[in-house]
């Protein structure tokens, strides 16, 4: 693949993308339902765009240190003054194997059916659980 090719292939999906949202948003404006029911939808856009970037930022701080370290490895294999960080590989893996815990935990706690019903579970409110 070449590089124009490449360039020309990635314009089609920016523009794409842009057209998308354009007719999304035109689509939402001349919609029935009033603001109520665009507040709702903004409302739930927003919930999950917050979602969203604590995923991201959260793979980035559990990935970046692993990635770091391959990059260094590539760099300077010999190099005394690398041996520092490459000896903190061990943590680097703990790491990288925690966000696959701590990514359905965000899910979970994000969601408020979910939040209830571990608070259910927990504090014994149903007593139909308890029992």
């Amino acid at each position: 693949m070449t590089m124009q090719r490449t360039k020309a292939i990635l314009g089609v999906i920016w523009i794409s993308c842009g057209v998308s949202a354009v007719l999304m948003i035109a689509a939402l404006s001349t919609s029935g339902g009033g603001k109520c029911r665009r507040q709702r939808w903004w409302g739930s856009s927003m919930r999950g765009s917050l979602t969203l970037t604590i995923m991201f930022g959260v793979f980035v701080v559990c990935w970046t240190p692993f990635f770091l370290h391959l990059i260094i490895i590539m760099v300077c294999p010999m190099n005394p003054y690398c041996e520092c960080y490459r000896s903190l590989f061990q943590l680097h893996v703990v790491l990288l194997m925690s966000h696959a815990l701590i990514d359905p935990a965000i899910y979970a706690f994000r969601s408020a059916e979910l939040r209830h019903t571990f608070r259910k579970m927990l504090l014994c409110s149903d007593w139909n659980w308890c029992s």
